[in-house]
């Protein structure tokens, strides 16, 4: 026995020892396995690099060589040594292919032009990206005239990896011009140009290949006949912008005089991009800094931002050596009390001068700072008017200092202004619904008599002579992404004419709000005499008679005591409440105050609709009594009873019925019923999902 148990003993010890030297070789294994994973992960991660760099310049070379061998004329490359850009050049038939080499990006971009028989031509499509990790692109053009073969070079560079690869490319047609006896020929040029409105430019083309060197230029894209290409009194080329010239890019083609032995075309030619810059517009942006808005120690912030184009500097363009920013304005104010100028010379009494009644800090090319020294009253206005510097060509106060190249003005006057000034009502209503004639505000007709008085004369105006209106628009919202659109406005309509200065919408007038929609409202109000509008003027700011308002969609909230739902507009399909068949559960309506629900419910109480749909094969059916049994009283407050008989995926959609909806115009209202369901597929409102086992 005690042998046996020594020998189950050694054998033990054995296995342990065998077991220890297993684990020993095991990590072994695992570090060197580990080891080998990682260094192939990196390999790979270089390779992949690697081959990526190689697959885009195979596929850059089979991009170019496809216009290359259906040219059918001579291919023109050309490089600019100010900018290291370079751009190759294949006419085919009626259309030029220019793939241009953006050295500081790094990029390759196509464009492709039509040709026309005199030389001339029209872009047909723009700087498309080609290409991207670009770090070296020629071609070699030696042999071209001979064989009809070019030499493309093209090197990429990425997170550290490069690749360099080397093609020749043969033209379909073999040899070309040049080999029936014309000499090949290159235009250096700069390949792109950056002006201004008018300037001249002198356009510096050298042509090489051939003993004629002299060149000749065409334009075209311009939209002033002012701007042209022409030879000065020196005999030089230039270009000229003209004064009013809109557009954003002209184009430029340059081609030798000398031609190939059919007598007409050019042995090479060269497009030109020319970026005209321009200032077209201004606006003010106005931000309250401090204290309240319109009352003595308010602080504000006004910045002007600009519109135009090409209006950033373009490094690199010996031609924007002389750039100017345009992004400046001259800065103006005024203070008016009733229509009148304060510190005029007719004007008496305080505040005496326009000192009085604001001051201006920080003030610079495109910014400023305003702080109100007085409380603004109704019937005040301080206009802030900024003047784009860039078009008027010279300072305001100093004609010697030029704000662009020419120091000349091109156009109309540039500008924009905004007024600080109460509005002439006072608003009282926040919210619009249906069915409901609640007070949306209140005209200060006597602001209004004092601007009428200081326009036209005393006693001008009868405040009596007062157009209430309003016009709306349905707002948009994709269910999909939330995003947010406008239908567009209706034509204005009268409000309630009502005694004094309140203003509402009639009641029946609601009805032309479809319940299921949101709208935007607008409000205004007009003096007039004579059936004329006397106020407001064209330039009066629309924050003083005018405000927009907003009407929501109908919500009605039920509750399900049986399930412990109370007070929901909704149950969310991702998160449907559980049901169980054979069960019947109370559907009752949570009474909410009308400017929540959006409706007078005392106008809708009897007009409730539901129904039940059940989700089969991918779409909602109405269900049948056998699958559900919906019991729907008359009345939105009594109760409603809903029992589902068949397990599966169901929902509830809350309507209504029988409503009247008006069109036509104010004086010739159209009214019909129509029904609504309320079920909207953005926020859920007016569904009830549930699921039942």
């Amino acid at each position: 026995m005690k042998g046996a148990w020594r020998k189950l003993r050694d054998n033990r010890g054995l296995t342990l020892i065998e077991l220890i030297c297993a684990v020993a070789i095991f990590s072994i294994l695992a570090t060197a396995v580990g080891s080998v994973l990682v260094a192939s992960a990196k390999n790979y991660e270089r390779g992949s690099t690697e081959i990526n760099l190689q697959q885009e310049a195979q596929m850059t070379a089979n991009q170019i060589a496809d216009l290359v061998i259906d040219s059918t004329a001579d291919i023109l490359y050309a490089e600019d040594p100010s900018s290291g850009d370079k751009t190759l050049e294949i006419t085919k038939a009626d259309r030029v292919y220019v793939v241009t080499y953006k050295s500081v990006e790094m990029k390759l971009y196509y464009s492709e032009y039509e040709l026309f028989a005199d030389g001339s031509r029209t872009l047909i499509a723009g700087n498309q990206l080609m290409s991207e990790y670009v770090s070296g692109f020629s071609a070699d053009l030696t042999t071209f005239g001979t064989d009809g073969s070019m030499q493309l070079s093209l090197k990429f560079a990425k997170d550290g990896k490069t690749y360099e690869s080397a093609y020749t490319v043969t033209a379909r047609n073999g040899i070309l011009a040049s080999g029936t006896g014309d000499a090949a020929a290159t235009i250096t040029v700069e390949s792109q140009i950056v002006l201004e409105p008018n300037q001249d430019y002198l356009l510096n083309a050298s042509a090489v290949g051939t003993s004629d060197t002299t060149v000749n230029w065409t334009l075209s894209g311009n939209t002033d006949s002012d701007t042209k290409v022409l030879k000065n009194a020196g005999g030089e080329w230039q270009i000229h912008v003209g004064r009013n010239e809109t557009a954003s890019e002209l184009q430029l083609l340059v081609m030798t005089n000398a031609k190939r032995s059919d007598g007409v075309t050019p042995l090479a030619q060269q497009s030109v991009q020319v970026l005209i810059r321009r200032v077209s517009g201004v606006a003010l942006n106005v931000t309250l800094l401090d204290g309240t808005a319109l009352s003595n120690g308010a602080k504000y912030q006004i910045t002007a931002s600009f519109s135009g184009t090409n209006l950033d500097k373009i490094t690199g363009l010996a031609s924007d050596n002389d750039y100017v920013d345009p992004r400046k304005v001259d800065w103006d104010y005024v203070y008016t009390i009733g229509g009148e100028v304060v510190g005029a010379e007719d004007w008496y009494g305080w505040p005496s001068t326009q000192a009085d009644c604001y001051t201006i800090q920080e003030e610079t090319d495109s910014s400023l700072t305003l702080i109100l020294k007085k409380d603004m009253y109704t019937g005040e206005q301080l206009t802030v008017t900024a003047v784009a510097k860039h078009p008027e060509g010279t300072e305001a106060l100093d004609a010697s200092i030029k704000t662009n190249k020419t120091g000349l003005s091109y156009g109309s006057r540039v500008y924009a202004t905004y007024t600080f000034q109460r509005a002439l009502f006072n608003r009282t209503g926040d919210i619009i619904y249906r069915g409901t004639d609640v007070n949306q505000g209140s005209v200060d007709v006597g602001a209004m008599q004092a601007i009428t008085n200081a326009m036209y004369g005393m006693n001008y105006w009868d405040q009596n002579n007062i157009w209430r209106k309003f016009r709306y628009r349905e707002v948009i919202i994709d269910p999909a992404t939330g995003s947010m659109s406008y239908g567009p406005w209706t034509s204005w309509l009268l409000t309630t004419a009502e005694a004094g200065s309140t203003f509402n919408i009639r009641p029946a007038d609601t009805f032309r709000f479809a319940p299921n929609k949101d709208y935007q409202v607008e409000f205004k109000f007009e003096a007039y005499k004579n059936g004329v509008v006397i106020w407001p003027l064209a330039d009066t700011d629309p924050a003083a008679y005018s405000f927009i308002g907003t009407i929501d969609h109908t919500k009605l909230a039920f509750n399900f005591p049986g399930l412990g739902i109370y007070g929901a507009y909704g149950i969310s399909k991702d998160a449907p409440t559980a049901a169980s068949c054979g069960v019947t559960y109370e559907m009752n309506y949570c009474s909410t105050d009308d400017a929540v629900v959006g409706i007078k419910i005392s106008n809708f109480q009897n007009n409730l609709q539901m129904k039940v749909e059940k989700y089969v094969d991918g779409a909602w059916v109405e269900v049948s009594t056998a699958d559900c049994k919906l019991e729907l009283q008359g009345n939105l407050y009594q109760t409603h009873k809903v029992t589902f008989n068949t397990a599966g995926t169901y929902r509830i959609e809350i309507g209504l019925k029988n409503i009247t909806f008006r069109t036509g115009s104010f004086s010739n209202p159209v009214d019909t019923s129509r029904d609504y369901w309320l079920g909207n597929d953005f926020n859920g409102d007016g569904y009830y999902y549930f699921e039942v086992h």
